[in-house]
């Protein structure tokens, strides 16, 4: 579809939870404000024990994303829906709906569970099957104001096989955090230790069966860590196994393979194909206790040999590495939009009292916002408005950039600190404006 000039683009998301599907939503929004879009986010009790007045999770704050409460009813909008809430579907809405999928298991666990309801119900009057699978009716596969992106080939298969026309379907992935792709760059490190990583939350009952086969071998669960330990963690490893259900194109496998780790992964949900997790199929085994000496065996070689193994993965890893300007791509697609116009925010490095005096400069259009970069605020404070200023932490600066949101940096000529800073974080020299600047 073709988005009108002023239209709006509201994305569902739960309110202060942080997983896949959310993180997901907040790219999308970030990628269409870069493409000036207006893009909201609409944030829904998912379930959260925050029940705060701000909803936004504090991993989604740099982000800088704006939200709203009621949507507008216009044909001109659209309202982007996860799998997991198919009951905001409303086939006599006016604005363009779009079912992302996200996942399959889990729209059929939320279906699982409403059919219980029901029988608790005794199948009472008030409850609709409808509400949580007439999206994939005949009927509404008919109607103009509904559409269906995927997550993956997995989603993308499961709505063939359940009459979706393939001409209503469009590839929208998603992509992992800079600081994982970044990792890539790095390459295999072969200073690694004898660790095999796993989710307790996945697979756990086969894997403890694996554990209970190789009590030698070192299992850590990927637990009750900060973002950063995991990915240290990761670093430092060789194996992550992943027998769970990959309801879609699973995050941990590719964080763990960005990060360097050799990948072995059951033949679940979106696993089973070639695409969603694209490792060599030798190292994908499905989980039956026949299989549990093939997979230990596995593991050891992994283990033993690890420089000879871990150039198996390079595929998986170039894939990954890929995807962030796969996922602009498929956005523009969807929407049909044009290229990122390079116009859109700016920001000050350096004496913030310099940078005040610059605001006449940068401030009008072409640029929409103008950022003062306050080296002294600290990380939790990503954004503050005073005095009719915007600032920015510098980290989130760099973020942003690489959002493609703010797509130049302004430094004094006589601030080498601040111009060898920005180049530190591979900030391109095109996108440093240097001024020179001289105060009576």
């Amino acid at each position: 579809m073709k988005l009108k000039e002023n239209a709006k683009v509201y994305i569902l998301a739960p309110r202060n939870i942080v997983t896949g599907g959310p993180t997901l939503a907040h790219q999308l929004c970030s990628c269409l404000l870069a493409h000036r879009v207006n893009a909201y986010m609409v944030y829904y009790d998912g379930g959260s024990e925050d029940m705060s007045e701000d909803p936004v999770a504090a991993e989604y704050k740099k982000y800088l994303l704006p939200y709203v409460e009621e949507l507008e009813d216009n044909p001109d909008n659209v309202l982007v829906i996860p799998e997991t809430r198919p009951k905001f579907y409303n086939e006599k809405r006016k604005l363009h709906q779009i079912m992302w999928w996200m996942s399959v298991d889990n729209y059929i666990i939320r279906v699982y569970n409403y059919v219980l309801i029901m029988l608790q119900r005794s199948l009472c009057a008030e409850a609709s099957l409808r509400a949580v699978w007439g999206f994939l009716d005949k009927k509404n596969n008919e109607q103009e104001n509904l559409a269906h992106w995927v997550q993956s080939q997995y989603a993308y298969d499961f709505l063939l096989k359940n009459g979706v026309d393939a001409k209503r379907i469009d590839f929208v992935s998603d992509y992992l955090e800079p600081v994982y792709i970044n990792s890539i760059h790095d390459g295999g490190n072969t200073a690694r230790e004898d660790i095999v990583l796993y989710n307790p939350e996945k697979g756990a009952d086969f894997t403890q069966l694996l554990m209970e086969q190789a009590p030698e071998i070192q299992w850590v669960p990927i637990q009750n860590m900060t973002p950063a330990e995991v990915r240290d963690l990761m670093k430092k490893s060789k194996v992550y196994i992943d027998f769970g259900n990959h309801p879609g194109k699973d995050r941990i496998p590719r964080e763990a393979a960005a990060c360097g780790c050799c990948i072995i992964t059951g033949k679940k949900g979106a696993a089973r194909n070639a695409v969603d997790v694209a490792i060599p199929a030798k190292y994908k085994f499905a989980d039956t206790e026949e299989n549990i000496p093939n997979i230990i065996a596995a593991i050891r070689s992994l283990l033993k040999d690890y420089p000879k193994y871990i150039g198996d993965y390079e595929p998986y890893r170039n894939k990954i590495q890929a995807e962030p300007k796969e996922f602009i791509t498929a956005v523009e697609k969807a929407f049909c939009l044009s290229v990122i116009q390079p116009t859109l925010g700016v920001a000050w490095w350096g004496d913030v009292r310099i940078g005040k005096e610059m605001k006449n400069i940068f401030q009008p259009e072409p640029y929409r916002h103008y950022y003062l970069c306050d080296k002294n605020m600290v990380e939790q404070e990503v954004w503050r408005r005073e005095d009719d200023f915007e600032y920015l932490n510098e980290q989130e600066s760099i973020f942003l950039y690489r959002e493609k949101r703010i797509n130049k940096f302004v430094v004094d000529a006589s601030d080498a600190q601040s111009l060898e800073r920005l180049y530190q974080y591979e900030v391109k020299t095109e996108d440093i404006l240097v001024a020179d600047i001289e105060f009576q």
